[in-house]
C-alpha cells in the first residue's frame, strides 16, 4: 500500500501476548490496529504540546 505523500511509515516490535491484547483494544474501539496505535500516538503529540 502506498503512502500519502506527507506520511512516514513507522514500525514497532512487540511480544505476541501483546500484539493479542492490542487488536482486542482496537476492535473494542472499532479501529484497525494501526489506526487504533495512530491515534495513541497522536493523542501523545497532543499532550506533549500542553
Amino acid at each position: 500500500m502506498a503512502l500519502k505523500e506527507d506520511m512516514t511509515r513507522i514500525t514497532i516490535n512487540i511480544k505476541k501476548g501483546e500484539n493479542e491484547r492490542l487488536k482486542e483494544l482496537a476492535e473494542a474501539d472499532n479501529r484497525s490496529v494501526s489506526s487504533y496505535v495512530r491515534n495513541l500516538v497522536l493523542r501523545e503529540i497532543e499532550q506533549s504540546k500542553k
